[in-house]
């Protein structure tokens, strides 16, 4: 599916009249032919993105997710249109989301090649904002040396990527197990590794947990449930949970279960921290 960022005055956009009004950041559209399509003012990007299936499609039409090959077809395809536009306009107009990449397997694009991120909304450009920020953690600490640092980074100059070649050594070490979606969980893992070699002290494990609730298509971590966490972390018996901020809506899950809840029931400490590298280094060095 496609879908559509409103914004400044775009050089060129699809033949398509339920893309061209606007109406849906989610409809979807097909293209008379590949590459660049008709002029058209007033749209600033477009994205393509996967169509979000749950489990709860009883009597609705059938529709299956992409393959692997069939997602290294989109990326490949839609890395052409981006050179023809870049070419053509100077500029990339559309965008492909972040989890056709991971389900095809291939790297994401650099940083730069994403612009302004004018699709961040849609999952469009997270996963090389995280990747970008976690090198800028990782490279202002040394690999631990197994002694304490004579200075200890704060988490303004760890997320400003400010070097102080130092090893620090963490004032929340844990163990902690790191709560992910499935489709974030490599990410997630290299960011653990990461830390747990240069933060010293520091003991972080991954838990990627499916999603119970709409189903286990559904692997993005933001739409995780409490009882999907509960369950899944019964399994494995950590001894401290992090969540991602992004799970939770005024304190409470989709499903309205709350922190204080959901670590009673588990009977271990649970701490919602950033989504981002510097700030889940923010909360280990104690800044937060």
């Amino acid at each position: 599916s496609l879908s559509v960022g409103a914004g400044k005055k775009a050089p060129a956009m699809p033949t398509s009249a339920n893309v061209s009004q606007g109406t849906s950041t989610r409809n979807s559209a097909r293209a008379a032919r590949p590459g660049p399509w008709t002029l058209i003012t007033g749209l600033r990007s477009l994205a393509v993105v996967p169509v979000g299936l749950t489990r709860h499609r009883q009597r609705l039409y059938p529709l299956r997710t992409f393959t692997r090959e069939e997602a290294r077809t989109i990326v490949q395809q839609v890395a052409d249109w981006q050179e023809e536009f870049r070419q053509r306009f100077s500029y990339t107009f559309v965008f492909l989301a972040d989890e056709f990449y991971l389900l095809a397997g291939e790297d994401f694009p650099p940083y730069e090649t994403y612009e302004d991120f004018p699709q961040w909304e849609n999952g469009v450009g997270m996963a090389a904002d995280f990747l970008r920020n976690l090198d800028e953690v990782l490279g202002s600490l040394s690999v631990g040396a197994g002694k304490k640092a004579p200075a200890m980074p704060t988490s303004a100059n760890v997320s400003q990527g400010t070097s102080t070649r130092n090893s620090a050594r963490a004032a929340r070490p844990g163990p902690w197990t790191l709560i992910t979606g499935r489709s974030a969980q490599d990410l997630i893992k290299k960011m653990a590794e990461g830390f747990n070699q240069r933060f010293e002290g520091v003991n972080l494990d991954v838990l990627p947990v499916v999603n119970g609730f709409f189903g286990p298509t559904v692997s993005v971590t933001g739409l995780l449930t409490g009882q999907d966490i509960l369950a899944a972390a019964r399994n494995v018996r950590p001894r401290g949970l992090l969540l991602p901020e992004v799970m939770l809506r005024e304190g409470h899950f989709l499903d309205d279960m709350t922190l204080p809840e959901l670590s009673t029931q588990l009977g271990v400490p649970v701490q919602a921290v950033p989504s981002n590298p510097s700030g889940l280094a923010g909360f280990l060095l104690g800044d937060r």
